[in-house]
């Protein structure tokens, strides 16, 4: 007989309460019942031949819910998966699937079911994909039964035991066109980021409420708004309904086509049940802005789901979403909470009237622990223990509850499923993960192709190179509900999409796993067929100190790890991370500022080369050149006291020996007994609000500050506030030379609240090309309006464009 897998071992044990040809689909390695187990009989389908070929799902219609899976088409007993018996069936013709994947091979696998979905396959059909989400379904209902309430002390009844690029712009030599400017900065060069503001040389794009203002900005002593883009055609007609709408952001293509991404949410009331009157769709609306005061409506889609990221690269479109399937999260409570024959109940202590833990004792506290162990331990076991017979018992129970709904695509007024079966994947075992987590691209001359791939699990981090994009997701533990030991064996799952040539179509490739949580955009970075990923084992502060992890995006299914590095940054916490080419940089913090240099030349050997320690912590990184990193963050005291927000400049020349070039305080006034002070600025935590031209070397970020004193008593204040654009110069030759700032406070209209400006957009433009040092220019946006400054005198303003004030709640 062949040598079973550690894995497929956990497997037997698992389906140990169902019969082999009970449940084939999910115990493929099985063992006969125990004496006194019910067994509830079920039809699934074979995973062999896992339909009736001579009656397939309808490929334009594959949520049929009159023939989800053909009743009378049963297992066929003669098309086995493999070859021997398992242990323990007895006289019975039981199927064992080959040895796991090796990559798959391990005792970490047992602590999360989701982390078994690592290998996906293609679904054969979408009857394929209805055995799946039946797996699924009983898996959210084994956890909310026996997992997720867990505290207080539960128990059972006994009974039922790159370089940047947001380099400048380039414009052709017109003189209604600036000579250079800077546009949205992104991660990677060419892979453009869905923001709030987008410009060419000549006219601004900026989004405020429900309205798209396009703008012409240059000449800067002609601006004026030309035209804008409402989003009220997304609102309901039916005055029975509600409307929610957020818009996400846009995009600019070099053919002058404005792309507008936005959630769109509708729901009615009812008694019975309001959940199936909602309906949310990811609205992709493109329009002619070719003549700018003019903007034509090309195409209008909508995909049915959840809005996640999306990246514009070579002027197409990726769109990455999320879809739930047919039931709601308030069905599986309600499923859960069912008698299910054969499956216990449990009993909570904290119901009862008189339970009181105010009144604890030591050794009260100490038994409440004890029990909540033994209590964990049990869910494991039962969920392993039962999964099967909940399984079954759905499935006889509820037969059309996995009559899912396939998320539609709308163009304009026409509707198809979003993507085919022949275009979804489905992991290997069974998880939690019931929904799709879809990757659109929309291309063409007016983006009216198009096409899609998708995989039956979740993900909400998108990292995208030129050629392949990345979706990511943490392991259960991340959530509040983590348990013992599981708490520090967090995962981040990830699943690699390629993107094709300009002729070519969004693929899905293969997943990898990688130990910790990595949770910013900027923890990925890809190089020579290489993905890089820094991640931590919790959230805060890590005892066992964080890893940067290598994996080989070739590798069929399952991304392979080359190499990693871990250990660095103990009991600190990461808050910054940037990789291009060959190097790698990573910030953490808890009293000082350690700045960690990896050489990642080697992808099988990455190594922590240097390390540079200082008070306080940088939360974001732009590289300035091949040998420099220009950073914000917040500065600290000698025991981790954070005094206010700084600038600093790295000379990383040398790899081994780090340096810090230049710093300046942006919030120099510490906290004292007589006053106080307060900075924030977007830009600590998101890029797109950093605007830095290496050229001239003029850095603009918004900043919010506030200082305050007082003399005699308490209610003896003397404010000081600022809230709009710092603008700085600083190059690796010269230190940081503040500017000046631009206050958007005059646009505020008299009845609202002046202090708050928002400010939190910046461009820098130039006359001529290369000429920095005169006619430069930065446009400043806030949700009030726009401003043109002098960019070598901020306090200097050349024009003015106030938004008029919508009411933008639906």
């Amino acid at each position: 007989m062949k040598k079973l897998s550690v894995f497929a071992l956990s497997v037997i044990t698992a389906c140990a309460m169902m019969g082999c040809s009970e449940n084939p689909h999910w115990c493929e390695n099985c063992v006969d019942p125990e004496p006194g187990t019910p067994v509830i009989p079920g039809n699934p389908a074979n995973p062999g031949n896992p339909s009736n070929p001579g009656n397939p799902s309808n490929p334009d219609n594959p949520s049929n819910p009159g023939n989800p899976s053909n009743p009378t088409n049963p297992t066929n007993p003669t098309n086995p998966v493999d070859t021997d018996i398992a242990p323990g069936c007895g006289d019975t013709d039981c199927t064992i699937t080959p040895e796991a994947d090796p990559a798959l091979d391990t005792d970490s696998h047992k602590h999360n079911y989701s982390l078994r979905s690592m290998v996906i396959n293609k679904a054969a059909n979408c009857d394929d994909y209805r055995e799946h989400l039946l797996d699924a379904l009983a898996m959210r209902v084994a956890n909310e039964r026996f997992r997720y309430y867990n505290y207080c002390g539960m128990w059972y009844d006994d009974v039922n035991v790159a370089e940047p690029s947001a380099e400048p712009g380039s414009s052709d030599s017109k003189e209604d066109s600036a000579g250079e400017y800077t546009t949205t900065n992104v991660q990677e060069e060419g892979v453009d980021e869905l923001d709030t503001v987008k410009n060419d040389g000549t006219y601004m794009y900026t989004i405020r409420g429900r309205q798209i203002h396009i703008s012409k900005i240059w000449p800067v002593d002609d601006m004026k708004e030309v035209a804008t883009i409402d989003r009220d055609e997304l609102k309901s007609n039916n005055p029975n309904e509600h409307t929610w709408m957020y818009p996400y952001g846009i995009f600019l293509t070099d053919d002058k086509k404005l792309i507008d991404i936005s959630q769109v949410e509708t729901w009615s009331y009812d008694e019975s049940n309001w959940y199936s009157h909602y309906r949310g769709v990811v609205s992709v609306r493109v329009f002619d802005v070719s003549a700018p005061e003019n903007p034509k409506l090309l195409k209008s889609h909508q995909i049915e789901g959840q809005f996640e990221d999306a990246r514009l690269i070579d002027n197409r479109l990726h769109l990455v979403s999320s879809a739930v399937p047919a039931y709601s999260w308030y069905d599986v409570y309600k499923i859960s909470n069912e008698d299910i024959p054969g499956v216990p109940r449990f009993y909570n202590p904290c119901e009862e009237d008189d339970f009181d833990y105010d009144d604890w004792s030591d050794e009260d506290w100490e038994n409440y622990y004890k029990k909540q162990d033994e209590w964990h331990a049990k869910s494991e076991e039962n969920i392993e223990k039962y999964l099967p017979v909940i399984r079954a018992w759905l499935d006889k129970k509820y037969p059309t509850i996995t009559d899912f709904n396939w998320p539609n695509y709308y163009d304009g007024e026409n509707a198809r499923p979003a993507v085919g079966c022949e275009d979804l994947y489905i992991p290997a075992m069974a998880s939690q993960k019931d929904g799709f987590l879809l990757v659109s691209e929309f291309s063409g001359d007016n983006y009216g192709d198009y096409k899609a791939s998708a995989i039956t699990d979740s993900g909400w981090l998108v990292y995208a190179s030129k050629k392949n994009l990345y979706v990511s997701s943490f392991s259960y533990n991340w959530y509040w509900f983590c348990e013992g030991d599981d708490c520090s064996k967090n995962y981040t799952h990830i699943h690699h999409f390629n993107l094709g040539d300009k002729s070519g179509e969004v693929q899905y490739v293969n997943s990898g796993e990688i130990t910790g949580q990595a949770e910013d955009t900027f923890n990925y970075s890809e190089y020579n067929d290489h993905l890089r990923v820094v991640s931590s084992p919790t959230w805060g502060n890590s005892p066992m100190g964080h890893k940067l992890t290598v994996l080989d995006i070739t590798t069929p299914k399952v991304m392979t790890e080359t190499g990693s590095v871990e250990g660095f940054g103990k009991d600190e916490r990461l808050y910054a991370t940037r990789m291009f080419g060959d190097k790698g940089y990573v910030v953490t913090y808890r009293n000082t500022d350690p700045l960690f240099v990896f050489d990642l030349s080697n992808p099988a050997d990455p190594k922590q080369v240097g390390e540079l320690k200082i008070n306080g912590y940088s939360s974001y990184i732009h590289p300035v050149g091949k040998d420099h990193l220009l950073t914000i963050g917040e500065d600290a005291t000698d025991t981790g006291t954070v005094t206010g927000m700084k600038l600093d400049l790295y000379d990383v020349s040398d790899p081994a020996k780090p340096t810090r070039k230049y710093t300046v305080k942006i919030n120099d006034e510490e906290w004292s007994s007589t006053g106080g002070s307060y900075g924030w600025s977007e830009a600590l935590y998101n890029h797109h609000a950093f605007q830095y031209h290496a050229g001239s070397g003029l850095l603009a970020i918004p900043v919010n500050l506030e200082k305050w004193t007082y003399t005699n008593s308490w209610y003896d204040w003397n404010y000081k506030q600022f809230s709009g654009m710092f603008v700085y110069r600083v190059t690796p030759d010269t230190d940081f030379e503040f500017l000046g700032g631009v206050d958007h406070a005059d646009l505020v209209p008299a009845d609202e609240y002046r202090w708050w400006t928002s400010v939190d957009r910046s461009r820098f433009y130039f006359k001529t090309a290369g000429v920095y040092d005169k006619d430069a220019y930065i446009y400043t946006i806030s949700r009030h309006g726009l401003k043109a400054s002098n960019a070598l005198k901020p306090d200097e303003t050349f024009g003015v464009i106030q938004y008029e004030k919508t009411d933008d709640d639906w």
